[in-house]
């Protein structure tokens, strides 16, 4: 019956293939490349000692039985995609499953990246249950933009990933749906164990669950550094609902842990008998009967440096913090608000936090409302005038990366920047369907100086290719009092002809020469129609148009000169360009003109420009009609600048793009 069904998948699969696709069968010892465009493994398979096997972008590996992906001892894999051609490992027929990639002493030059994995199950005996997608033994490869969604760990740990002994690079993937169920077993997505300390950055655990650490487990003597994650939406039928710490010794660090819960103990983080430093994270909105947030037992004394933690809930016993037998763990720089039923419970010892509703006994601890930029929005970024600014220990080895003394909470204020740009996305995680979209989020720029400024302010886009779009918002010149912030809701429209993935949406102000900018990420989930049309042919109706409360003269791309019907025009060709383009610029009536192109620092580049005859002295008018000069960027290094057209009351702002 079963081979019934594999021969009749293997026909829907063949139906199905584009023309001129190819497909091949593989069992037993592997080596060399992989290239066809569906790889159907037929029985275990292996890459033998010391060899090597290459899977190339766009390769579909299904497994057609329960059985393994085995790298022995000193081979390689290589399974490298792109973003836009990744490398698929799943199942034939559906429903069914495999089980996983195994490295056993392999190769440190193994890599996995940009591949999907799906549908993995560990299960037998240790260590078979563990590592339901990926499994490291004495490996360390490297794993990074993967999508691990929709394994397990039957009774066993790591539903993604599972590492002894072993110390990979794990950056950049998308962990979620993944399970590890067993009794005291843990680590839905990653489980870290027998002195393993993998480097665990920059990744998006969300979903997973377990029965100890729904989104990270550590034990065994390891110490992983978790730096940079954004871990949310995790469940731990036990403790850890986030990370579960257990005779581990890992560095949490700068991590957003958001949402996660726990049937029994510590929604955010549980530690027992380990001795963590946790510093620089935002834990926000995470829940279990005891420790909402962090949860410290028998022997556990960790550090907490320069957190935020906001919002999480306990029905007793530390909504904020929980400190349980013989724990004492130290608390400094850190911010305490919005908890329940409170914000400490246990014997810590605590100095230089913020602590709401109780001025905690020790040195330099306030209890003021830290102003939040918007806590809405999960964004516990520090207004300009917070309390918490500048009011850390003095210790010199606490400064903020701007020099000044140490801000309280996870996020520290730049006082380096004149002025502060901030973007604030509303409703994320951002996805845009296929059809099209539109969100919403506020921009924000602040004065820091005592006197008064202007900052040229604009948005544009990265798309997933890497390129940029024109301005979207602006560029416009703002003013701003001394110590002023102005702050505007915009909505932003992708039109369904823009290409499918990642996006950066970002916002720069440049004042008195300095650069801030701010970004935050979005995603489309399909393209419907792309047009041959650049992104900033696509401005305007149908296209990116940009709309919501005004930004001081915020989206007007142009002031008409007074008393006249008609507007000067300016075009750039080409764009891009290497070394030189030609800026032509069409008068409706003779005036004087002025022509700048500045970088992205603001600084005026004009130099560059050879001018016609009066061209920025503005020592005779130019008569009404075509002008053109050639900005030669020979001298510059490649990237984005701003040719700036001013005729009369008329202004108006080119993006220009130098590609070397």
């Amino acid at each position: 019956m079963h081979r019934t069904l594999i021969l009749f998948f293997l026909a829907l699969l063949s139906l199905s293939a584009p023309l001129g696709a190819t497909v091949i069968y593989v069992s037993g010892d592997q080596t060399g490349t992989w290239s066809a465009d569906t790889v159907i493994v037929t029985a275990e398979v292996r890459v033998p000692p010391n060899m090597s096997l290459t899977i190339l972008p766009g390769v579909e590996v299904l497994f057609s039985v329960y059985c393994k992906l085995i790298v022995d001892n000193g081979a390689t894999l290589r399974a490298v995609g792109t973003p836009a051609d990744s490398i698929r490992f799943d199942v034939l027929p559906p429903y069914t499953a495999w089980h996983g990639i195994r490295f056993l002493s392999a190769s440190d030059s193994s890599r996995l990246e940009y591949c999907h994995l799906t549908n993995g199950l560990a299960s037998g005996s240790s260590p078979d249950n563990r590592g339901g997608a990926v499994f490291c033994s004495i490996s360390s490869p490297t794993i990074s933009n993967n999508t691990i969604t929709g394994n397990s760990a039957a009774s066993g740990f790591g539903g993604g990933i599972y590492c002894s002994n072993s110390n990979p690079s794990i950056s950049g993937n998308t962990i979620s749906g993944n399970s590890a169920t067993g009794d005291y077993t843990g680590g839905g997505g990653i489980s870290c164990g027998s002195n393993s300390s993998p480097i665990i950055s920059g990744n998006t655990l969300s979903s997973n669950s377990g029965y100890m650490g729904g989104g990270i487990s550590c034990g065994g003597n390891s110490s992983p550094i978790i730096s940079g994650n954004t871990i949310s939406g995790n469940s731990a039928y036990y403790m850890g609902g986030g990370i579960y710490c257990n005779g581990s010794n890992p560095a949490i660090i700068n991590n957003t842990i958001n949402g996660n819960s726990a049937s029994y103990n510590g929604g955010g983080i549980y530690c027992f008998e380990c001795n963590p430093s946790i510093g620089g994270n935002t834990l926000s909105a995470n829940t279990a009967p005891n420790a909402g947030a962090i949860s410290c037992e028998w022997y556990s004394s960790p550090t907490i440096s320069g957190n935020t933690i906001f919002g999480n809930a306990a029905n007793s016993n530390g909504g904020g913090i929980y400190c349980g037998l013989y724990s004492s763990p130290t608390l400094v720089n850190c911010i305490l608000w919005a908890n329940s039923p409170d914000q400490l419970d246990g014997t810590l010892a605590v100095t230089y936090c913020d602590i709401q509703d109780t001025l905690w006994p020790g040195t330099g601890n306030i209890s003021t409302y830290p102003a939040f930029v918007n806590t809405a929005q999960g964004d516990y970024r520090l207004q300009w005038g917070s309390p918490c600014i500048d009011t850390g220990d003095p210790n010199p080895i606490y400064n903020d990366p701007d020099g000044s003394r140490a801000d309280m909470g996870a996020w520290y204020y730049d006082q380096s920047l004149p002025v502060r740009i901030l973007l604030i996305p509303y409703n994320a995680p951002i996805q845009i369907p296929a059809s099209g979209g539109s969100f919403q989020y506020a921009i924000q720029a602040t004065n820091i100086e005592s006197t008064n400024l202007s900052a040229l302010v604009w948005c544009d886009a990265t798309l997933p290719s890497g390129a940029g779009t024109a301005p979207l918002l602006g560029p416009v010149t703002i003013s701003l009092s001394a110590g002023q912030t102005l702050s505007r809701v915009r909505t932003q429209v992708v039109p369904a002809g823009a290409p499918a993935g990642l996006y950066h949406y970002n916002a720069f102000a440049v004042a008195v020469g300095d650069t801030s900018t701010d970004s935050f990420t979005f995603t489309k989930l399909g393209t419907g129609g792309w047009s041959v049309r650049t992104p900033s042919e696509n401005l305007g109706v149908g296209g990116w148009t940009n709309t919501g409360e005004e930004f001081a003269n915020v989206g007007a791309h142009c002031v008409r000169p007074s008393g006249s019907e008609a507007t000067p025009t300016m075009e750039v060709m080409p764009n891009p360009f290497n070394p030189t383009t030609a800026i032509s610029f069409n008068l409706p009536q003779a005036g004087w003109v002025k022509l700048e192109v500045f970088d992205i620092a603001g600084r005026n580049v004009g130099a560059h420009c050879m001018r016609p005859e009066g061209l920025g002295t503005r020592s005779v008018p130019l008569q009404a009609g075509t002008h053109q000069i050639t900005f030669d960027g020979s001298g510059l290094p490649s990237g984005i600048y701003f040719a700036k057209l001013e005729a009369g009351d008329y202004s108006h702002v080119q993006k220009l793009i130098l590609l070397k």
